[in-house]
């Protein structure tokens, strides 16, 4: 399994949102398990999660669903989560904000590094408390 599950330090209602509605969180990455723990785990500590194996179907999404995040695989066989990142952008969101990209790949790999360096990006395997620290940084109205 590529997330180790530590989820200690996290009390199963802190959000990053206001406690009046649960954050949103697209998940996407095309490796079925993962999906499964990361969108248990997200759950577990209050996120509303829609998790998508596939990219076309997280373009829809993307197009027609609002969320507060977005958490992508930066390589999958039918995009890449810099694609989806664009997407994202595309609907007024700022990448940087609202973005987090998960690899397996070594980030030193300059052709699977993302080019927006701003965007943050998990090193498979990493611990859930890594996710759930970053889904923490305070939102803010504009993009």
């Amino acid at each position: 399994m590529a997330v180790m599950r530590d989820m200690s330090g996290f009390a199963g209602d802190e959000t990053s949102c206001s406690s009046q509605r649960r954050a949103r969180i697209l998940l996407v990455d095309d490796e079925a398990s993962l999906l499964a723990v990361l969108a248990d785990v997200l759950r577990t500590h209050g996120y509303e999660v829609e998790s998508i194996g596939e990219a076309d179907a997280a373009r829809q999404a993307i197009d027609t669903q609002d969320y507060d995040f977005y958490v992508f695989d930066l390589v999958m066989p039918d995009a890449s989560g810099e694609e989806l990142c664009q997407a994202v952008a595309a609907r007024g969101k700022d990448p940087a904000k609202h973005v987090i990209l998960m690899t397996g790949f070594p980030l030193r790999d300059k052709d699977r590094a993302p080019a927006a360096s701003d965007v943050p990006c998990l090193l498979k395997p990493f611990k859930c408390q890594e996710l759930l620290q970053l889904l923490a940084r305070p939102l803010d109205s504009t993009g």
